[in-house]
């Protein structure tokens, strides 16, 4: 159960109508949780225009901020849905730790991967990742679509990163219709004595209707094929391990979670 949700944008990204916004007001309706609103004005933000990356003048951060703040509030009122708007922050050990640290307060974490700025959107969600202990969604810019998991797929390769996301994803997986658990052959595979079987009674025993799924990455990227087979699957959302090569350079991503990271198709959950 989900009850209380950190929602984090910067001004430059917020649109209260889709992507992170939108998606963690219609996922805080569906569970009736609280939402935390973190709104970030970073000096030195970059906006992308027709004409290319443009620095944003901080008096319009404050506008743009102003703005965000009343548009997620008055949707917020608009749904019934209780909203606590994060207006100041301790700024004393950087924007990364202020982020995580508010983020270890919360059930799961709702953001966007834009890539601009001089500390973008995608730089904080994987600091969040790695640090928060919290499962982390990130949303496409242009999701618009409610929050959805009636078709919900889950990348599995018999890891402890991927039976931490499975465990973390439970309380939405209850409600699924269908569960595709997608194993990608072909590289690095992880010797385990479970077989198909065990996974499905699994499965079955908390009343899951799940399906198994084995593709042979082949010339595409693991990330890529993930990704394919939960398109063709029609998937609401992908849940999946997130991980890096090194616990002391904590920015290096495994190359499956760096595909995520770049732009993924559809809202994803990730479990560090």
């Amino acid at each position: 159960m989900l009850n209380s949700i950190l929602l984090v944008s910067t001004v430059t990204t917020f649109h209260v109508t889709k992507g992170a916004a939108a998606y963690a007001l219609s996922l805080a309706e569906h569970f009736g949780a609280n939402i935390s609103a973190l709104i970030l004005d970073l000096p030195g933000a970059v906006a992308m225009t027709d004409d290319g990356p443009q620095n944003v003048e901080t008096t319009d951060i404050s506008m743009a901020f102003k703005h965000a703040t009343d548009d997620i509030r008055g949707e917020a009122d608009r749904r019934g849905l209780s909203l606590f708007s994060i207006d100041s922050w301790s700024r004393a050990l950087g924007v990364l730790a202020a982020v995580t640290d508010l983020a270890r307060l919360h059930d799961a974490v709702i953001m966007g991967c834009d890539p601009t700025g001089m500390l973008s959107e995608q730089g904080i969600a994987e600091h969040v990742m790695f640090e928060a202990g919290r499962p982390l969604f990130l949303i496409p810019a242009d999701h618009r679509e409610p929050f959805a998991a009636k078709r919900v797929a889950l990348a599995w390769d018999n890891s402890p990163s991927s039976a931490r996301a499975l465990g973390a994803a439970m309380p939405l997986l209850l409600d699924a219709e269908t569960v595709t658990l997608i194993q990608i052959g072909g590289e690095k595979d992880i010797a385990s004595t479970l077989i198909d079987l065990d996974i499905a009674e699994y499965l079955q025993r908390r009343r899951l209707n799940a399906e198994i799924i084995h593709r042979v990455r082949g010339k595409s990227s693991v990330g890529d094929a993930l990704l394919a087979v939960a398109l063709e699957h029609s998937a609401d959302l992908l849940v999946m391990g997130g991980y890096g090569h090194s616990r002391l350079r904590e920015f290096l991503l495994g190359g499956v979670t760096r595909r995520m990271f770049d732009g993924a198709p559809m809202p994803l959950m990730l479990v560090h």
